[in-house]
């Protein structure tokens, strides 16, 4: 009661915490890729394969915008459709490259391509390997060791540079007694705190 400030450290700040960081860093789709079709003949069959085949946003471009367009970012390869397909992107951009291998998969397949190995994917989104997974413990965690040195060793001290401790010794209280108590008091907000903290991860995210 004489330090209504710990309320909001030990309970409310890891919750804000959890929030600002488990929302920031959550489990997204994959985004899809944004893929520029440049206007000549056979650019409509192109951009039908691409969207048939799924994960790309496709975008039919003017020649004359094409240049600015994957200059500025705003996509990540260029298709020119004509006799043979021309691909142009920018080879140190990461998402350039990727764009060029799947665009290129996609068409060779909406071509008739037959793979000679037959694979099939398996997407493993498992609890217990998001984010927020080891955001819980990590702040449970921080906060325990917090409040273990600012809970009960720096209130000796500071009771101490206040002259406190040289009054309760006088007292009939035994010094076992009084550590005792400041740690038992830690102890009730730590276990408080863990079970909010847990019951809130549990509630917003979803079991892990």
């Amino acid at each position: 009661m004489r330090e209504p400030e710990v309320v909001f450290w030990v309970f409310i700040f890891p919750i804000l915490l959890a929030v600002g960081l488990g929302v920031a860093f959550r489990n997204k789709p994959p985004d899809q890729i944004i893929v520029g079709v440049v206007e000549a003949e056979g650019s409509e069959k192109v951009a039908a394969a691409l969207s048939s085949s799924g994960g790309f946003r496709v975008e039919t471009i003017l020649p004359s915008e094409a240049a600015d367009r994957l200059r500025l970012g705003k996509v990540a390869l260029l298709v020119v459709p004509g006799r043979s397909y021309e691909y142009r992107y920018d080879p140190t951009r990461p998402d350039s490259v990727l764009a060029r291998q799947k665009v290129h998969d996609a068409l060779e397949r909406a071509a008739g391509r037959a793979d000679p190995v037959e694979v099939r994917e398996t997407l493993v989104t498992e609890p217990g390997a998001r984010y927020i997974d080891f955001l819980i413990p990590g702040l449970l965690g921080m906060n325990i060791m917090s409040g273990g040195m600012w809970g009960v060793g720096f209130l000796l001290v500071d009771m101490r540079s206040r002259r406190l401790l040289k009054r309760l010794v006088a007292t009939p209280m035994r010094r076992t007694d009084f550590l005792g108590a400041i740690m038992t008091s830690r102890m009730i907000l730590v276990f408080g705190e863990m079970a909010l903290l847990l019951f809130f991860g549990w509630l917003v995210f979803g079991p892990w």
